[in-house]
């Protein structure tokens, strides 16, 4: 479905190609731009827990290392979102308008199975 609709956006095979591409990274990277800060939260709020795997070092380091991580996914998503000169609506706006659509599909999806877990 996807393709398709980016099949009808795109002007040739490598815009295509570029907008898929970016789309698909775009979402996978959401989950981690998630991730890093809630580690960070965890890490403060449960400083005492015992966990199979720890990264050594002082905690500002753990922190600092999430804290990069972050900063590289969100760079990323920026590029892959705005791409430098190219023009915004024929390139980053089709990204911004699938990349809503797969976030919001993915939230009726997940509404819609909690409630028919709960019945």
């Amino acid at each position: 479905m996807i393709v398709l609709v980016y099949g009808l956006v795109a002007r040739s095979a490598s815009g295509l190609f570029w907008s898929i591409l970016s789309f698909s990274t775009v979402v996978g990277s959401f989950s981690y731009v998630i991730l890093f800060p809630v580690y960070v939260i965890l890490r403060k709020k449960d400083a005492g827990a015992k966990r199979p795997y720890q990264v050594p070092g002082p905690e500002w380091f753990r922190i600092s290392l999430a804290v990069v991580a972050e900063l590289f996914v969100l760079f990323t998503v920026v590029v892959l979102i705005i791409q430098p000169g190219e023009g915004f609506i024929e390139n980053s706006l089709p990204i911004i308008v699938g990349t809503a659509a797969a976030v919001i599909a993915g939230e009726i999806i997940i509404s819609r199975s909690a409630k028919a877990r709960r019945a």
